[in-house]
């Protein structure tokens, strides 16, 4: 995800594969406290999607008929 996010310059794909891989990291690395971690890195992975969904349909031109 990060590098076709960088290949096709979509940053919010390269961002959220980045909050992917540090889920990832924070799971393995502190397994006791991945309870407390999980909920709060799901949600930024959210409102970087809610984001990121919003900015590309204002970049999107209007589609004529």
């Amino acid at each position: 995800m990060i590098i076709r996010g960088i290949a096709y310059r979509e940053w919010g794909k390269a961002i959220l594969g980045f909050v992917a891989l540090a889920a990832g990291f924070l799971l393995v690395l502190v397994a006791p406290q991945a309870s407390l971690i999980v909920p709060l890195l799901i949600g930024a992975a959210a409102i970087l999607c809610g984001l990121y969904g919003l900015f590309a349909a204002i970049r999107k031109p209007a589609r004529q008929s």
